[in-house]
């Protein structure tokens, strides 16, 4: 016993030694993904412990891989191979009641989404053949981001948004919907319609889900829109679209002529002076939304001062935090000026959304921070520190592991956005300490100690 207290003092000198270093970084694979495949990674618990990751690689395949929580072990698979290099192609994943994993993926302005469902529960090692969601052919239309969600409350239906562009300039948020697990697929419906008021705003969203029964979206423009771009929200519930307020809009739109349009939603921002682009959306403990998204106060081209913000629903009203950062997260990465509106980007942690992790230029490169809100907001801890690449786009897993709280990519160069070389990290995990007891300590920082 004396012993075992003993080693109880050290290990908890070490884990304060530990709390707020900075640990080496795990490579899950090369690659990269963007910030718009929202549900690119995810935690599942069954009969194992694992998080699901996806990202296009730097071949240009796309690429599942497996994180074992308690061990770190990783496993990939290659998804697909027939798809341009291009990281707007990562797939998003979805955790079906049985286990099994269903990606959905698309091209850029692709003609078709497609998807996998692996063989087995929690296992990436084999898939079921590819199938086709969504398909058009010779009108010009084309796909991008497809996002799955499954409500419980709809018998596990499952609903695949996306952007749609048309030849004629259209830029709609539609959806597929299929009610056997994906075995098949509705219709193509659209949800948003991006082009309002004689003014074409590029559709953008990002959404969050309690997969029960209700779907939050956030949607904001392209800044090279000379549009105003702002950030909007608004809800699905139980077969209709709502405003942040409780305001019914009516019915989710079926078919392709009766979408709603951003003068029926909720403003968050307004970037009528300022432009914004969203980057994440994630749920308070109270399921209340919280956006993050960039804006560009210089004029164009944006591409050395962007600002971070995190505006945060309470029930009753919104508050917008602006330039959290206070004008030090730089500006864009990208070296070939095609995109000078790309920032480091902003990732919500999915179990605390008063903290957010940051891509932010220090020195020569970007480093990943935590920055918390207690009052004000003030950066907690350094992810990474010292680099010789860029760290880009922390992304938090749903449901993260205490030892897996955020993946990010770590990146050698980025002419743009189908030309890169990078590879997807996470924090190097701990070891496990074992006393002469037999009791099994694991060091991973806001761990229980667990006796076997």
């Amino acid at each position: 016993m004396r012993k075992l207290k003993l080693s109880l003092i050290i290990l908890f000198l070490f884990i304060a030694t530990i709390a707020y270093a900075v640990l080496p970084v795990t490579t899950i694979h090369t690659g990269m993904w963007c910030w718009f495949n929202q549900l690119r990674a995810v935690r599942y618990v069954g009969t194992y412990d694992k998080t699901y990751t996806a990202t296009v690689d730097n071949s240009g395949y796309q690429v599942i891989s497996s994180i074992n929580n308690l061990t770190g072990a990783t496993t990939s698979f290659t998804l697909s191979t027939s798809i341009a290099k291009d990281d707007h192609n990562t797939p998003n994943l979805l955790i079906l009641p049985s286990g099994k994993i269903l990606a959905v993926y698309s091209g850029h302005v692709a003609t078709t989404i497609l998807g996998r469902i692996s063989t087995n529960a929690e296992d990436i090692s084999a898939w079921g053949a590819e199938f086709t969601l969504v398909s058009v052919s010779g009108d010009g239309t084309g796909f991008t981001y497809p996002k799955a969600v499954m409500l419980s409350s709809e018998s596990n239906k499952i609903y695949v948004f996306f952007r749609e562009n048309t030849s004629a300039g259209g830029r709609y948020q539609s959806y597929v919907t299929s009610e056997d697990s994906g075995a098949t697929w509705s219709a193509r419906s659209r949800m948003y319609d991006s082009y309002y008021n004689s003014i074409m705003e590029w559709g953008y969203i990002q959404l969050a889900s309690n997969n029960t029964d209700t779907i939050h979206f956030t949607h904001s423009g392209h800044p090279i829109s000379d549009a105003m771009t702002s950030t909007y929200y608004f809800k699905y519930y139980n077969g209709k679209l709502y405003k942040s307020d409780g305001t019914e809009i009516g019915n989710i739109p079926t078919g392709t002529a009766s979408a709603i349009t951003n003068d029926q939603i909720t403003l968050v921002y307004n970037g009528s002076t300022t432009k914004s682009w969203i980057w994440d959306i994630a749920l308070s403990p109270a399921g209340y939304p919280v956006i993050a998204f960039a804006t560009f106060p210089t004029a164009n081209p944006a591409n050395s001062d962007h600002r971070y913000n995190v505006a945060t629903w309470n029930g009753s009203s919104w508050t917008v935090d602006l330039d959290i950062l206070g004008g030090t997260a730089g500006g864009s990465f990208e070296t070939d000026g095609d995109q000078p509106w790309y920032s480091g980007g902003i990732g919500i942690d999915k179990l605390d959304t008063t903290s957010v992790y940051v891509s932010r230029l220090v020195g020569s490169y970007f480093e990943i921070q935590k920055w918390t809100k207690n009052g004000t907001w003030a950066k907690t801890k350094d992810i990474t520190t010292g680099s010789s690449v860029n760290n880009l786009r922390p992304y938090s897993p749903l449901n993260y592991a205490s030892r897996l709280p955020v993946i990010w990519s770590q990146t050698a160069s980025y002419p743009n956005y189908w030309n890169y070389t990078s590879n997807m990290v996470h924090t190097q995990f701990l070891p496990t300490v074992r006393t002469d007891t037999g009791a099994t300590i694991r060091t991973d920082v806001g761990a229980t100690i667990r006796y076997e």
